[in-house]
């Protein structure tokens, strides 16, 4: 079955392969749309300006999370560790919340490519 790390690394790998895949084609013009005024949007912070500055970012910060957990052992996950907003939780807590956070915002960058999608082909029949 594995130890507990590799489940939780398998997982944290399943769940950031999916935002991957939803990035796969992502173009500037999907990148800087907005659907309606002060919306969320895919450029949902002024950090990166570009496609591939933002994938870079995303890559970069999961690289830190893999490195994290893999030198972690099943008895280290228990352990308290500050989350980045200061609040002291089990180290398996964050990096599960983190593997969640992943898929919900591969959720929504789904279902934002996939209205602005639409919303061009309603475009071209005007």
């Amino acid at each position: 079955m594995g130890s507990a790390v590799e489940l939780l690394a398998r997982q944290m790998d399943q769940a950031f392969e999916m935002v991957r895949q939803r990035l796969d084609g992502l173009t500037e013009e999907e990148f800087l749309w907005e659907p309606a005024p002060d919306c969320w949007t895919l450029r949902w912070m002024p950090i990166p300006r570009s496609v591939p500055e933002a994938v870079a970012m995303l890559d970069e910060g999961q690289g830190l999370l893999v490195k994290d957990l893999g030198s972690l052992e099943d008895e280290d996950l228990q352990a308290p560790r500050l989350t980045n907003w200061g609040e002291e939780w089990p180290a398996w807590r964050i990096l599960w919340t983190m593997a969640q956070h992943d898929l919900w915002h591969g959720g929504e960058i789904g279902a934002l490519r996939d209205l602005h999608r639409v919303s061009q082909l309603g475009d071209r029949k005007n």
